[in-house]
């Protein structure tokens, strides 16, 4: 049924536009992401309960398919699979096209609650992905064939169920019970450390935004600026946001590295727990590197982001808008577990031989927290761990990118 209706539209549109030629077995032979296509859960979640909070498909080049689902407790949960051939190229054409004549750049859905999904199309290694999509699909036939077609090469999604409270514990929220036209929904923001900013919908009904600036970036700019209910009656965020976002002025969303590190307050770091709970509410884990090229006297200046918040890995960082980074990709759970134990516990010893563990390169690491403090750690720090650090973000890198990390006479 989806393949037939599918194709039809492939071939009624092919005859107006020049589709790219299909070649199977060239473009397998591509390295990386071809597509990417995740939701986002925004229904109503009660605390101490295990929902599925989001579902996500990396669709590479060869035609493997990971398939993610998040819980609020539970483990996220793997699975993979390979397209065939007939979907390969469905696939592939749909994606083309969307590129090409970019036909929902105007299609949305006014929904309250429920899935937003977004459809990325890494066409090529050296530009950003193409945004196919992003928003309620419920009723967008094309979209929902693709969404189909993935979730055929997956059985039914199982998790391990986790305890839950009491009901009189944890009531259920008592709805609408004020004036407002519509209920406030909850969002990702109520959910973050710390607790009790406005949530997105609040936002845009108390200042008047509906559909005026996408969602992530009102989301992001309430959590940089740790906004509550009651501080928006106090002053006019609305208008900052409004005003950042047509000055292009990233650094009020969290999205400029060095405004960060000029503005934050720096913690002491008197002891290994200090880094221990930087990293435990850690919204960004930023390195910076001058790496020797071989054969030379110049040095590459190396910079990786780790973004916890949208669970997103950032390489060749745009310091003033990391979203616009060179490369960008899913931050994989391996390599979040590898920044839990970011230093090893006898990474930390002093020895009166400084030298015995310098490395070849200069690195600075900067842990940002989510209420806006942050700790630097370098080559100088008192607390040392540099043979430790350097295996560190090289796996990082390895688990990202699934290669060692190497630097020729070219550069990365």
């Amino acid at each position: 049924m989806r393949t037939k209706t599918f194709i039809a539209l492939l071939l009624s549109l092919c005859l107006l536009v020049s589709c790219s030629a299909f070649d199977y077995d060239k473009l397998r032979s591509r390295d990386g992401l071809m597509m990417y296509v995740g939701s986002t859960s925004y229904a109503l979640q009660y605390e101490g309960s295990n929902d599925c909070t989001g579902i996500g498909y990396r669709i590479e080049w060869n035609g493997k398919i990971t398939r993610t689902v998040g819980y609020q407790i539970t483990d996220t949960l793997y699975d993979y699979a390979v397209l065939n051939e007939e979907d390969y190229k469905t696939l592939y054409e749909f994606a083309e096209l969307s590129r090409k004549k970019d036909p929902f750049k105007d299609y949305s859905e006014r929904v309250y609650d429920g899935w937003i999904w977004e459809f990325e199309y890494y066409y090529s290694e050296d530009k950003d992905p193409f945004e196919i999509y992003k928003g309620y699909c419920y009723n967008q036939e094309d979209l929902q064939i693709v969404l189909d077609m993935l979730e055929s090469y997956f059985p039914d999604i199982k998790y391990i169920p986790a305890p839950t409270e009491e009901a009189e514990d944890n009531p259920a929220p008592s709805g609408n019970t004020g004036n407002d036209p519509d209920p406030v929904v909850e969002t990702a923001v109520d959910t973050l450390t710390p607790k009790g900013y406005a949530s997105v919908d609040y936002f845009k009904s108390f200042y008047g935004l509906y559909d005026v600036i996408d969602d992530r970036y009102i989301e992001d700019f309430i959590l940089f600026q740790q906004i509550t209910e009651d501080d928006m009656f106090e002053h006019d965020y609305g208008k900052d946001l409004i005003d950042s976002f047509d000055n292009g002025d990233y650094s009020q969303f969290g999205y400029s590295m060095n405004w960060n590190e000029l503005n934050f307050q720096e913690l002491t770091l008197n002891a290994r727990i200090d880094i221990t709970n930087a990293i435990d509410n850690s919204r960004w884990i930023y390195m910076v590197f001058e790496v020797p090229i071989p054969d030379s006297d110049e040095t590459e200046r190396v910079t990786m982001l780790s973004d916890f918040h949208h669970n997103m890995f950032y390489f060749d960082v745009d310091e003033d808008n990391y979203r616009n980074s060179r490369k960008k990709l899913d931050l994989t759970e391996l390599a979040k577990e590898i920044q839990v134990d970011m230093i090893p516990e006898d990474a930390e010893r002093q020895d009166p031989d400084r030298d015995k563990y310098a490395l070849s390169y200069e690195y600075d690491v900067y842990i940002f927290t989510y209420d806006r403090h942050f700790i630097h750690i370098s080559n100088n720090t008192y607390y040392r761990f540099h043979q430790s650090f350097d295996v560190y973000w090289k796996l990082v890198y390895y688990r990202e990118f699934n290669e060692e990390y190497e630097v020729n006479t070219a550069g990365t």
